[in-house]
């Protein structure tokens, strides 16, 4: 046999059954895609033995071991690596050495090369065998076995064979649109992969292989020679069919809801809101080009379809919300974060969550942006004397004069900027004390010509000018969303397709006990009710702290209050824009309704100033 199923296989009888062949499962985890780009961070390897009735036994794997490798000197793990591997240079400093692992890996192999020489065939397991393999190859051949020179190292290691059960698995499910070793695990029924990490995807390529070895016994080959031939046959691709059948997918009404899909388990692996439930959820199924590797792996899983509609957009954002936090699917990206938001003093500067907070406290928040505020604490260190975190990422390296000497250039623009009724004496405490105050004046009166003409060469004024001014539409949007948190709601809301309706919704937590022309105002989901009209009675509203201050038990707790009401704000805020009447009320008591004033409402900040706040309803 000329080669299985690549150059550096090496040759069994063609007559070899597979049921006699014995299996090492092997993944590995790195820092980059070859050796050549980056290091070894991870090694899982597992045996299994045949037995004489081994397709129902094949599952049962024995020995084998995984271990973290450490770095060489002054490597790091990248942060795109740690965010898929949920891995941190802390956890590999108590990891084995390179040859302490290579050592490892001689022993199994020369073992291996032993039972092949008496005739037990063996056989490497890997989803992406070449990826896998050059990995082995460079961290064994580094380290060779003291009683091996390198020819020789190289000839037994390049002698042992390998299966890539990803080129099997194009081969005997060509119409996949995706046969990643995540894709094919969630095909057949494994767990959800949520991190790159050795131990999981060894575990995974075992599953799919067992699938794919009783396929190939059944319906394909059952001899060494056999598989060899077949693997070299060119794989055509078919038009793929969703598992979820084209009825279900088109019974999807065309109103507003949420939408999850599932696996073969029924677990919600997916979670998406549209507008028109029918559009969208058939969109998923239309074409694979244009899609990217994470939608077609879960159009390749999904086996089911489960959908809630609701009477508005908005309220279909805040279901979305929740059932994503709620159930954590692998292939939604956002609104998956639980933190909790705080506030901020702004006094004292001091961080506090909502159970610190007394009536009377004036705060900023609730916030989610620690990076904003945390370089805000930087420079007001600064201001206060203290230089020991000027060197906080994001902020110019300078010599401490320099620092000085653009801290006094600082502390001067601080202090007129500050409102003139003051006195001199409560500016300068002010500056001093790093009191918010000072940053959200200088913030509200800077826009970017202010910025670039004010600050010159000035790195780190023009700098803290950047961070006064998110500060300030932060402040401004975190008040408007505490106000649209509470009380009554009413819009011109999306309703499905092109149609739309006069909606009122309740926004707050509490639910009123009264009626509304003899039925119950509110569900007990919040859901809207619809109206004929707009209200006819209002005030302009423009302002929302004086309102804030009148109000009690305004303050956002969760992460879910926090995105609902974040939403509600960009969608009041889209309306606006759209020169549509958006009207309000503190609660259903009141019979006084104010009309939102767009002009006054600050919008969000731009994709590039959001840093690790997010859009929270973008996918």
């Amino acid at each position: 046999m000329s080669s299985f199923p690549s150059p550096w296989a090496a040759s069994y009888s063609p007559e070899t059954s597979l049921d006699a062949i014995h299996c090492i499962f092997v993944d590995v985890q790195a820092t980059g895609a070859s050796p050549r780009s980056g290091s070894l961070l991870e090694v899982s390897c597992s045996l299994w033995h045949p037995s004489l009735n081994g397709r129902e036994t094949f599952q049962e794997s024995i020995s084998g071991f995984s271990s973290l490798v450490t770095l060489p000197p002054g490597h790091k793990i990248p942060r795109r690596v740690t965010k898929l591997t949920g891995l941190k240079h802390s956890a590999l400093k108590s990891a084995p050495l390179p040859e302490e692992v290579a050592a490892r890996l001689w022993t199994l192999m020369i073992g291996i090369k032993l039972d092949i020489d008496q005739g037990v065939p063996w056989v490497w397991v890997a989803h992406v065998a070449r990826y896998e393999r050059s990995f082995m190859r460079a961290l064994c051949l580094a380290h060779p076995p003291r009683e091996l020179n390198v020819s020789d190292a190289e000839r037994l290691f390049d002698d042992l064979p390998w299966i890539c059960t990803h080129a099997v698995s194009v081969r005997l499910y060509p119409a996949l649109p995706r046969r990643t070793l995540s894709a094919m695990n969630g095909f057949f029924g494994g767990e959800l992969l949520r991190y790159k990490r050795s131990g999981p995807h060894m575990k995974a390529t075992q599953l799919i292989w067992s699938a794919l070895f009783v396929q190939l016994l059944t319906d394909h080959c059952s001899t060494w020679g056999e598989l060899g031939l077949w693997v070299l046959k060119p794989a055509k691709r078919p038009k793929f069919k969703p598992p979820i059948s084209a009825s279900k997918r088109l019974d999807t009404p065309s109103l507003p809801g949420v939408y999850r899909f599932l696996d073969d388990q029924s677990r919600v692996i997916y979670v998406g809101m549209a507008r028109n439930l029918h559009q969208r959820v058939n969109q998923h199924f239309r074409g694979q080009k244009g899609h990217d590797e994470h939608h077609l792996e879960l159009i390749s899983i999904a086996r089911d379809l489960s959908f809630t509609t609701r009477a508005s957009v908005l309220e279909a954002k805040w279901l979305e919300s929740r059932e994503i936090k709620f159930y954590q699917p692998k292939y939604n990206r956002a609104l998956r974060d639980n933190t909790a938001p705080f506030y901020i003093d702004m006094t004292t500067g001091e961080r506090l969550t909502d159970l610190d907070l007394k009536p009377t406290q004036e705060v900023i928040g609730p916030l989610i942006d620690h990076y904003l505020i945390e370089s805000l604490e930087v420079i007001q260190s600064c201001l206060r004397g203290d230089y020991l975190k000027i060197h906080h990422r994001g902020w110019p390296v300078l010599e401490l004069d320099e620092w000085r000497s653009q801290i006094e250039l600082l502390r001067d623009l601080l202090y007129s900027t500050i409102d003139e009724n003051l006195s001199g004496e409560a500016k300068l405490s002010l500056v001093s004390s790093g009191s918010l105050r000072g940053w959200l004046t200088l913030g509200r009166s800077l826009t970017y010509e202010d910025r670039s003409s004010s600050a010159g060469e000035c790195t780190l004024v023009q700098k803290a000018g950047v961070f006064a001014q998110r500060l300030w539409r932060v402040y401004k949007e975190s008040q408007w969303q505490r106000l649209l948190s509470v009380g009554e709601l009413v819009w011109y809301a999306d309703t499905g397709g092109t149609s739309g309706s006069w909606r009122a919704l309740f926004t707050s937590k509490q639910r009123p006990n009264t009626d509304h022309d003899g039925e119950s105002l509110y569900s007990e989901d919040r859901s809207s009710i619809y109206l004929s009209e707009p209200p006819q009675s209002q005030q302009m509203l423009d302002d929302p702290l004086e309102q804030l201050s009148s109000l009690g038990g305004n303050d956002i707790e969760s992460r879910v209050e926090y995105d609902e009401a974040r939403l509600t704000f960009l969608t009041v805020l889209r309306h606006l824009q759209d020169g549509e009447e958006v009207f309000w009320r503190p609660s259903t008591e009141v019979d006084l309704w104010y009309c939102l004033r767009p002009s006054r409402i600050v919008a969000p900040l731009a994709p590039d100033e959001r840093y690790a706040e997010g859009e929270s309803h973008t996918k």
